[in-house]
């Protein structure tokens, strides 16, 4: 993971993404910048904004189904 936490005041992820899932992204920047702040986001329930908190989110956030919906007409062009 090339990530220079003296660059970089805060991290956003989302817990599903291609490649690596946000909890192990997580985990891993946990190990190296303990103290950056960690905002996660998910449209996939209660369970996984646990999972998200576990592995040392500072907070989370559901996604909006609307918002993202309208996300993806906008990225498919629609």
């Amino acid at each position: 993971m090339a990530f220079d936490g003296a660059r970089h005041a805060l991290l956003i992820t989302d817990h599903c993404m291609p490649g690596m899932m946000g909890p192990e992204l997580i985990r891993a920047l946990r190990q190296r910048c303990p103290l950056l702040p960690v905002i996660a986001l998910t449209g996939a329930g209660e369970k996984a904004e646990r999972e998200l908190l576990a592995a040392g989110a500072d907070e989370r956030s559901s996604k909006s189904p609307s918002i993202s919906a309208r996300s993806r007409r906008r990225w498919r062009g629609h």
